[in-house]
Protein backbone atom coordinates (compact mmCIF):
# COMPACT_ATOMS: atom_id res chain seq x y z
CA UNK A 1 0.00 0.00 0.00
CA UNK A 2 1.50 3.29 -0.68
CA UNK A 3 0.73 6.79 0.60
CA UNK A 4 1.72 10.05 -0.33
CA UNK A 5 3.28 12.52 2.63
CA UNK A 6 3.84 15.73 2.16
CA UNK A 7 6.66 17.79 4.49
CA UNK A 8 5.60 21.41 4.63
CA UNK A 9 7.21 23.76 6.90
CA UNK A 10 9.23 27.28 6.36
CA UNK A 11 13.36 27.50 4.88
CA UNK A 12 15.87 26.68 7.43
CA UNK A 13 13.61 24.19 9.79
CA UNK A 14 14.80 20.62 8.41
CA UNK A 15 12.90 19.18 6.05
CA UNK A 16 15.31 18.24 3.90
CA UNK A 17 17.25 16.65 6.53
CA UNK A 18 14.58 14.79 8.22
CA UNK A 19 14.09 13.05 4.81
CA UNK A 20 17.18 12.21 4.50
CA UNK A 21 17.85 11.42 7.89
CA UNK A 22 14.86 8.41 7.40
CA UNK A 23 15.52 7.91 4.03
CA UNK A 24 19.36 7.51 4.02
CA UNK A 25 19.85 7.18 8.21
CA UNK A 26 22.39 10.33 7.64
CA UNK A 27 22.55 13.60 8.16
CA UNK A 28 23.45 16.16 5.51
CA UNK A 29 26.28 18.55 6.97
CA UNK A 30 25.42 21.06 4.26
CA UNK A 31 21.89 20.20 2.97
CA UNK A 32 20.94 22.71 0.13
CA UNK A 33 17.97 24.44 -0.18
CA UNK A 34 14.72 22.63 -1.70
CA UNK A 35 13.82 23.77 -4.96
CA UNK A 36 10.03 23.04 -5.76
CA UNK A 37 10.10 19.10 -4.39
CA UNK A 38 12.56 16.44 -3.69
CA UNK A 39 11.02 13.37 -3.55
CA UNK A 40 12.57 9.57 -1.62
CA UNK A 41 10.58 6.57 -0.58
CA UNK A 42 10.47 5.15 3.00
CA UNK A 43 8.92 1.18 3.66
CA UNK A 44 7.84 0.62 7.07
CA UNK A 45 5.68 -2.56 7.97
CA UNK A 46 2.99 -2.32 10.20
CA UNK A 47 0.63 -5.15 11.68
CA UNK A 48 2.55 -7.64 8.83
CA UNK A 49 1.60 -4.99 5.97
CA UNK A 50 3.92 -3.38 3.90
CA UNK A 51 3.54 0.63 3.79
CA UNK A 52 5.28 2.67 1.65
CA UNK A 53 5.37 6.13 2.11
CA UNK A 54 6.02 8.15 -1.45
CA UNK A 55 7.86 11.12 0.89
CA UNK A 56 7.64 14.74 -0.85
CA UNK A 57 10.27 17.20 0.30
CA UNK A 58 8.90 20.65 -0.10
CA UNK A 59 10.62 23.42 -0.58
CA UNK A 60 10.31 26.55 2.45
CA UNK A 61 11.06 29.73 0.82
CA UNK A 62 8.39 32.09 0.01
CA UNK A 63 9.18 32.35 -3.70
CA UNK A 64 8.17 28.68 -3.99
CA UNK A 65 5.33 28.35 -2.35
CA UNK A 66 2.80 28.94 -5.12
CA UNK A 67 5.30 25.78 -7.07
CA UNK A 68 5.12 23.94 -3.63
CA UNK A 69 1.53 24.27 -3.38
CA UNK A 70 0.82 21.44 -6.39
CA UNK A 71 2.80 19.18 -4.64
CA UNK A 72 0.24 18.98 -1.85
CA UNK A 73 -2.78 17.62 -3.92
CA UNK A 74 -3.49 13.95 -3.16
CA UNK A 75 -1.33 13.81 -0.06
CA UNK A 76 -3.03 11.51 2.82
CA UNK A 77 -0.99 12.88 5.66
CA UNK A 78 1.05 15.88 6.04
CA UNK A 79 4.71 16.28 8.14
CA UNK A 80 4.22 19.94 9.33
CA UNK A 81 7.73 20.77 10.91
CA UNK A 82 8.98 23.93 12.82
CA UNK A 83 12.29 24.46 14.13
CA UNK A 84 11.86 24.96 18.28
CA UNK A 85 14.64 27.39 18.31
CA UNK A 86 12.70 29.42 15.79
CA UNK A 87 9.41 31.34 16.64
CA UNK A 88 9.35 33.07 12.82
CA UNK A 89 9.03 29.09 11.78
CA UNK A 90 6.01 28.17 14.25
CA UNK A 91 4.17 31.44 13.32
CA UNK A 92 4.52 30.67 9.93
CA UNK A 93 2.48 27.04 9.95
CA UNK A 94 -0.49 28.57 9.61
CA UNK A 95 -0.08 29.68 6.30
CA UNK A 96 1.07 26.17 5.25
CA UNK A 97 -1.68 24.56 6.77
CA UNK A 98 -4.66 26.90 5.08
CA UNK A 99 -2.90 25.70 2.11
CA UNK A 100 -2.37 22.41 2.70
CA UNK A 101 -6.42 21.97 3.36
CA UNK A 102 -6.95 23.63 0.32
CA UNK A 103 -4.68 21.47 -2.01
CA UNK A 104 -5.36 18.24 -0.05
CA UNK A 105 -8.58 18.53 1.54
CA UNK A 106 -9.43 18.33 4.63
CA UNK A 107 -9.08 14.53 5.25
CA UNK A 108 -5.45 14.96 5.15
CA UNK A 109 -3.82 13.57 8.20
CA UNK A 110 -1.53 16.02 10.08
CA UNK A 111 1.57 15.61 11.92
CA UNK A 112 3.46 18.62 13.76
CA UNK A 113 6.94 17.73 14.51
CA UNK A 114 9.25 20.67 16.60
CA UNK A 115 12.80 19.71 14.98
CA UNK A 116 16.19 20.40 16.22
CA UNK A 117 15.55 18.76 19.66
CA UNK A 118 19.20 18.92 20.32
CA UNK A 119 19.70 22.82 20.66
CA UNK A 120 19.34 24.16 23.51
CA UNK A 121 18.13 27.61 22.57
CA UNK A 122 14.31 26.67 22.81
CA UNK A 123 11.96 29.63 21.57
CA UNK A 124 8.79 27.40 21.47
CA UNK A 125 7.80 25.31 24.70
CA UNK A 126 6.21 21.78 24.25
CA UNK A 127 2.85 23.32 25.63
CA UNK A 128 2.29 25.80 22.80
CA UNK A 129 3.22 23.42 20.04
CA UNK A 130 0.82 20.82 22.04
CA UNK A 131 -2.24 23.85 22.14
CA UNK A 132 -1.49 24.43 18.20
CA UNK A 133 -1.52 20.48 17.48
CA UNK A 134 -4.92 20.65 19.30
CA UNK A 135 -5.89 23.58 17.47
CA UNK A 136 -5.08 22.20 13.77
CA UNK A 137 -6.64 18.49 14.96
CA UNK A 138 -3.11 16.94 14.40
CA UNK A 139 -2.63 13.35 14.81
CA UNK A 140 0.32 13.77 16.91
CA UNK A 141 2.85 16.11 18.08
CA UNK A 142 6.83 14.70 18.51
CA UNK A 143 9.97 17.11 18.40
CA UNK A 144 12.67 15.21 16.82
CA UNK A 145 16.40 16.10 15.66
CA UNK A 146 17.47 15.20 12.24
CA UNK A 147 21.25 16.08 12.95
CA UNK A 148 21.38 13.39 15.86
CA UNK A 149 18.39 11.20 14.89
CA UNK A 150 16.58 11.39 17.89
CA UNK A 151 12.69 10.24 16.81
CA UNK A 152 12.86 10.42 13.65
CA UNK A 153 12.50 6.64 13.22
CA UNK A 154 9.16 7.32 15.76
CA UNK A 155 7.79 9.46 13.31
CA UNK A 156 8.17 7.72 10.35
CA UNK A 157 6.40 5.04 12.28
CA UNK A 158 4.22 6.93 13.17
CA UNK A 159 3.04 8.63 9.52
CA UNK A 160 2.69 4.50 8.89
CA UNK A 161 0.41 3.64 11.48
CA UNK A 162 -1.82 6.39 10.43
CA UNK A 163 -1.84 5.60 6.89
CA UNK A 164 -2.31 1.78 8.01
CA UNK A 165 -5.14 3.38 10.11
CA UNK A 166 -6.72 4.79 7.41
CA UNK A 167 -7.33 1.68 5.26
CA UNK A 168 -10.82 1.12 4.79
CA UNK A 169 -11.30 -2.53 6.36
CA UNK A 170 -13.97 -3.74 4.26
CA UNK A 171 -16.45 -6.84 5.71
CA UNK A 172 -17.51 -9.04 2.75
CA UNK A 173 -19.92 -11.85 3.92
CA UNK A 174 -20.24 -14.84 1.90
CA UNK A 175 -23.17 -16.10 1.33
CA UNK A 176 -23.30 -20.06 -0.13
CA UNK A 177 -25.20 -20.75 -2.76
CA UNK A 178 -28.87 -22.22 -2.70
CA UNK A 179 -29.00 -25.84 -3.07
CA UNK A 180 -30.15 -26.63 -6.51
CA UNK A 181 -33.78 -28.57 -6.32
CA UNK A 182 -33.31 -32.02 -7.93
CA UNK A 183 -35.51 -32.58 -11.91
CA UNK A 184 -35.79 -28.22 -11.91
CA UNK A 185 -33.91 -26.29 -14.24
CA UNK A 186 -33.45 -23.08 -14.89
CA UNK A 187 -35.36 -22.75 -18.57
Amino acid sequence: MRFKVVIVGEADVGKTCIAQRASVGEFPERAKATVGAANCCIEVEVNGELISLNIWDTAGQERYRSLTQMYFTGASIAIAVFDITNLNSFKALPEFITMLKEKAGNGVKIILVGNKCDLTDRQIDIETAKEYQKEINASLYLETSAKTGAKINDLFRAVAEIAYSSIEKVQVDVIPPKKKKEGSSCC
